[in-house]
C-alpha cells in the first residue's frame, strides 16, 4: 500500500513539472502595421488544441471564442508545429492570387498569412484517395464585439491567407502553445495605448 502511495505522489509531481514547462512560444514576424502584436500567455481556448500525425501545414480546424474583454481565433494545423505566420492590418483584404476584393463585415481589416500552409494536400499527393482536406467552413461570421467576420482569402503555392473584419482597430496578441500545431490570435476590446 505504501508503494502505491509513493508511486502516485511521484506521478503527480512529474505531471505538475511537465505541465509547468509548457508555455506559449512567440511567433516570428507577427507584427501588424498599426498596432503592435505581443505574445502573452493564452487563456485556455475551447475547441481543438492537439498535436496529431497528419500532414504538417494542412489546416485542421478554425474556432472562435468570445471573452468578456477580448475575442479569440484559433487556427489549428495538423502536426505539432504551426506554419510561419504574418499578421498585419490592411486597408482591404484581397484574394490570393487574383487580387479580387474579399467582402468582409467590419470597419478595420486584418490579414493573416501562413507560409508553408494549405487547405489540402491535393497539389502534393499523387494518390487522390490519400488527399487530406480541411473540411470546416471557409467563412465565419460570429459578430462578436471585436471580431465581426473571417474568411479564407487565399490558398496558393503553400501560402494560406485569411481576412478578418473587426468592428474597430484592436490590440492583437498571438501565441502558439508548444507542441499543439495551433496559432491563437486574441483581439482586445480596447486598443493599445
Amino acid at each position: 500500500m505504501r508503494r502505491i502511495g509513493t508511486l502516485i505522489a511521484t506521478l503527480t509531481a512529474t505531471l505538475l513539472l511537465v505541465a509547468g514547462c509548457r508555455t506559449p512560444a512567440p511567433l516570428g514576424g507577427a507584427q501588424p502595421s498599426m498596432e503592435p502584436a505581443t505574445t502573452t500567455p493564452a487563456t485556455p481556448a475551447t475547441g481543438p488544441l492537439w498535436p496529431d500525425d497528419g500532414p504538417p501545414g494542412v489546416l485542421a480546424a478554425i474556432s472562435t471564442q468570445r471573452f468578456p474583454d477580448h475575442d479569440r481565433v484559433v487556427f489549428q494545423f495538423h502536426g505539432a508545429t504551426p506554419p510561419e505566420v504574418t499578421i498585419r492590418y490592411a486597408s482591404r483584404i484581397t484574394e490570393d492570387p487574383s487580387d479580387q476584393p474579399v467582402p468582409l463585415v467590419g470597419e478595420a481589416f486584418v490579414a493573416v498569412v501562413f507560409r508553408g500552409a494549405r487547405l489540402d494536400t491535393a497539389a502534393v499527393e499523387s494518390d487522390p484517395s490519400k488527399v487530406v482536406r480541411y473540411a470546416g467552413p471557409t467563412r465565419l461570421t460570429p459578430r462578436y464585439p471585436v471580431l465581426q467576420e473571417l474568411a479564407v482569402s487565399g490558398d496558393f503555392e503553400a501560402v494560406l491567407s485569411f481576412g478578418l473584419g473587426l468592428s474597430a482597430v484592436a490590440r492583437l496578441d498571438t501565441s502558439a502553445p508548444v507542441g499543439t500545431g495551433s496559432v491563437i490570435l486574441d483581439l482586445w476590446t480596447t486598443s493599445a495605448t
